[in-house]
C-alpha cells in the first residue's frame, strides 16, 4: 500500500525528534468484521514511533481514511457505552455555551437524542460523520446528519458555538491541525466539550486496544491540556467516567498560553508500552496451552482489536469455534484479517463445557457477568 502519510514529525508538539520503537508487520488494516472473502482483505506495517521530546506514542504510517474507516463498525454496544453516553449527554447539558451544536464523529446519533431528552435546549444540532450506519431511526428533528469528514467539512461553516465529540480525537490524523481549523471557527466564550478514552489508564492496565490503526497516538490529559491551552482555550469543566474515558469542557479565550509537557514522559510511555507487547506475547503462549489441554468448545470474545491483537501474536485458531460479539451488525460476518466467524454470545448457551478467552480490558466485569448468565459452567480466561 503506497498511498500512505508518513509521520516524520511528533504529531503533538511538531518537533523533529522522533524514535522507532516497535512494528507490527502486515497487520489487518480494518478494525471490525466483513462479509468479504478472506482474500480481499489489506494487510500493512503497523510501525509505531516515539517523540523524544514530548514521549507520544504515535503510528508513523498513516493509511488512507477510505481504508481504516472502510465502513461502520462503532456500533458501541453495552452498559459500559450506554452509560458513557448517558452521561456525556448530561456533561454536555451542563457546560454548553448559548447556541448550536456542531458534532464531530456523532456516529448514529444517540448523544445528540439524549442531549434532547434530558435537556430543555432549543439549539440545532449537526452531526458530521463519515461512516453513517444505513438506517438511524426516531432521531430528534433538530438533528442535521452529514455525511463526510470533520476536516473537509468544518471549513463550510461561519462559525460553532459549541463544538462537541465522543472518542474522536484520539482518531485525528493532525490533531493540532483541526484544533486549529475550530479555534479560529470560534468567538471568545464558545465552547469544545469532548470525552477520549483514558488511554493513560488503559496503557497501565496492559488494555490491547489502546493504540492501534485507529488510535494513532497516545492521548493523556497532558495532551489535551497542551493542545488546547496552545490553542487559545481554557479548561472549564472535567470528569472522569469510571475507567473508561475523561469529559473536557473548554472554553475560547483572547489569548494563548503555553502548556509544556512533562519531561519525565518519554522514558515512562516507552516503558509501558513496550512491557505490554511482552506481556500479551507470553500471555498468547500461555493461552495456546490452555486452549489445547482444553476438552470442551472454545471461544473468544470480540470482534475487534481485542482479537486481532491476540490472533497476530499467535493464538492458535484450530479450536477456535468462533468469536462472539456483541454487536447485531458483526454477528454471521467475519473478522477482517483472520478465518474466524463472529456470533453473538448466546451461542455459549447450548455449548459443550465452554472456555471463553476474555481479553476486552475496560468491558472484562460487564461481558464476565454476561457470559455467566448465559451459561454458568462457562470457564472465563482473562
Amino acid at each position: 500500500m503506497d498511498n500512505h502519510l508518513k509521520r516524520d514529525r511528533c504529531v503533538i508538539t511538531g518537533n523533529d525528534d522522533l524514535e522507532d520503537l516497535v512494528t507490527f508487520e502486515k497487520f489487518p488494516v480494518f478494525i471490525g468484521a466483513t462479509s468479504d472473502p478472506l482474500s480481499s482483505d489489506k494487510f500493512y506495517d503497523m510501525s509505531w514511533s516515539i517523540s523524544k521530546s514530548s514521549g507520544v506514542i504515535q503510528l508513523k504510517n498513516l493509511l488512507p481514511l477510505e481504508v481504516v474507516y472502510s465502513g461502520f463498525h462503532s456500533e458501541a454496544v453495552g452498559m459500559v457505552w450506554e452509560s458513557h453516553r448517558i452521561e456525556f449527554a448530561k456533561f454536555i447539558n451542563d457546560n454548553k455555551c448559548p447556541g448550536d451544536v456542531y458534532e464531530m464523529g456523532g456516529s448514529d446519533g444517540k448523544i445528540a437524542n439524549l442531549f434532547y431528552k434530558n435537556g430543555t435546549n432549543d439549539c440545532s444540532w449537526t452531526i458530521v460523520e463519515p461512516n453513517l450506519p444505513e438506517n438511524i431511526d426516531d432521531l430528534n428533528e433538530k438533528i442535521n446528519l452529514v455525511d463526510g469528514y470533520i476536516e473537509e467539512e468544518v471549513v463550510k461553516v461561519s462559525n460553532i458555538s459549541n463544538f462537541v465529540h465522543s472518542h474522536v480525537l484520539e482518531h485525528l490524523y493532525n490533531p493540532r491541525e483541526t484544533i486549529g481549523i475550530i479555534a479560529k471557527k470560534q468567538d471568545i466564550g464558545d465552547r469544545t466539550i469532548f470525552a477520549i478514552p483514558n488511554l493513560k489508564l488503559y496503557l497501565e492496565n496492559l488494555f490491547v486496544n489502546t493504540l492501534n490503526f485507529e488510535h494513532t497516538y497516545y492521548i493523556t490529559d497532558d495532551v489535551v491540556n497542551y493542545l488546547f491551552t496552545n490553542a487559545g482555550y481554557k479548561l472549564i469543566n472535567k470528569e472522569i467516567f469510571v475507567n473508561h474515558g475523561l469529559y473536557y469542557c473548554f472554553e475560547k479565550t483572547e489569548d494563548s498560553k503555553n502548556f509544556n509537557l512533562p519531561e519525565k514522559s518519554y522514558n515512562l510511555n516507552k516503558e509501558a508500552y513496550i512491557n505490554m507487547i511482552d506481556h500479551y506475547k507470553n500471555e498468547v503462549k500461555e493461552y495456546n496451552n490452555i486452549i489445547n489441554q482444553h476438552k470442551g468448545d472454545v471461544f473468544l470474545f470480540g470482534g475487534h482489536i481485542f482479537s486481532q491483537f491476540l490472533l497476530y501474536l499467535g493464538l492458535e485458531t484450530d479450536k477456535i469455534i468462533s468469536i462472539l460479539d456483541n454487536s447485531k451488525q458483526k454477528n454471521n460476518k467475519r473478522l477482517y484479517g483472520y478465518n474466524l466467524k463472529i456470533e453473538l454470545p448466546d451461542k455459549i448457551k447450548s455449548s459443550n463445557s465452554p472456555l471463553v478467552i476474555l481479553k476486552v480490558g475496560q468491558y472484562f466485569e460487564e461481558v464476565k457477568e454476561q457470559l455467566l448468565s448465559l451459561n454458568s459452567s462457562v470457564k472465563i480466561i482473562k
